[in-house]
């Protein structure tokens, strides 16, 4: 029957995205939901929690267990680090786990969680297409170098928020620069400054770089966008200051198709 196959068609779609909202979860329930059937048919995952404590952290530890066939996580929430570390290793851990599970399925990371750093698991996920991250972390020379050197070639799109405390000392860009990211084309940084090694990453990635977005105006040398940025389409920017957007737009708006 028409009708019975198109509701059958839905519930096959509901079960390829699972959303755990803590606002509206019986955290026992979804558990026992994922163990029986939805785990390995959940394609993608969102879950939502406003505040993480210890019970939401051992059910989503074993909801994300269960997935073997995932292609796009997307996580917010925030962890009491300081009043219960066990959480913060839980979530960490599984999130390591998750990774490794669906290495080889897993396309688009949506973290909006800054209390945990999942910047370690991406080299893991060879097949990542699109990486949408806050950031809060600081890399000194020896994380760089343990976690430098990773191969993501299907990586096209990035979309980093910064945290403001820490864009002088994060050193993100630092890292990926030692990326092999042979496919990226599309790159938003959003922070309310400049981050320290944004341009060098800029100055050496551009070239291949088609739309870019930024919510700060010191990262964008205008004098070489032509020389730096050769197959640049789009260009988003958010000006703290109007009239640096003049020389910007005389040199550059044949080449672009797009400034905001």
């Amino acid at each position: 029957h028409p009708t019975a196959s198109l509701i059958q068609r839905l519930v096959n779609r509901l079960r390829r995205h699972s959303l755990i909202d803590d606002a509206n979860c019986t955290w026992d329930y979804s558990v026992s939901e994922f163990e029986r059937e939805l785990g390995p048919e959940t394609q993608r995952i969102t879950t939502k929690c406003d505040y993480v404590e210890r019970r939401q952290a051992v059910a989503i530890s074993l909801i994300w267990r269960t997935l073997s066939n995932l292609k796009v996580v997307s996580f917010s929430g925030s962890i009491p680090l300081r009043l219960d570390p066990l959480v913060f290793q839980i979530l960490q851990d599984s999130v390591t786990r998750l990774a490794t599970h669906n290495l080889r399925t897993l396309t688009h990371i949506i973290w909006k969680c800054c209390d945990i750093d999942v910047i370690p698991v991406i080299p893991i996920c060879t097949a990542l297409e699109i990486l949408d991250i806050n950031f809060m972390t600081t890399y000194d020379e020896q994380s760089i170098s343990r976690l430098s050197g990773a191969r993501i070639p299907a990586l096209h799109t990035a979309r980093v928020r910064l945290n403001p405390c820490d864009i002088h000392s994060s050193n993100l860009f630092t890292l990926l620069l030692t990326w092999f990211l042979p496919s990226l084309r599309a790159l938003s940084v959003i922070s309310d400054a400049a981050a320290k090694d944004l341009n060098p990453f800029l100055s050496q990635r551009g070239k291949e770089i088609e739309f870019l977005r930024l919510t700060e105006t010191s990262t964008f040398w205008y004098q070489d966008v032509n020389q730096n940025f050769p197959h640049l389409h789009a260009l988003t920017q958010f000006e703290a200051h109007v009239e640096t957007a003049g020389p910007f737009l005389a040199i550059s708006k044949a080449r672009l198709t797009h400034l905001a």
